[in-house]
C-alpha cells in the first residue's frame, strides 16, 4: 500500500530517520525514473534543481534533516549527474 505524504510528518517516538526516510524513498523514486532517459546535462541540472531538491527543501523549512539522509541524498543525485548505475 503506498501513502503519499502532503505535508511534514508528525514527530513521534520513531528515529529521525524513520520519521524523515520518506524524503529518501522520493527522491529515489524521481531520480529512477529519469534514468531511463537520455539526458543532457542541462535537463539534468534543471530537474536536479527544480524537482529533487525542493522536495528536501520544503521539509527543511520546518525541521533539520539529519546529516546521513542529506549525505546519502547528495550521494543518489551524484551517481545520477554522472550517469552511473
Amino acid at each position: 500500500m503506498s501513502h503519499e505524504i502532503l505535508g511534514p510528518p508528525c514527530l513521534s517516538r520513531r528515529s529521525k530517520q524513520q520519521v524523515f526516510d520518506f524524503v529518501q524513498v522520493r527522491v529515489w523514486k524521481k531520480l529512477k525514473g529519469w534514468k531511463e532517459n537520455f539526458l543532457s546535462f542541462a535537463a539534468k541540472e534543471v530537474l536536479i534543481k527544480s524537482v529533487i531538491e525542493a522536495i528536501a527543501t520544503y521539509v527543511m523549512s520546518c525541521f533539520k534533516l539529519p546529516d546521513e539522509l542529506c549525505d546519502h541524498v547528495e550521494g543518489m543525485i551524484s551517481k545520477f549527474w554522472r550517469g552511473s548505475k
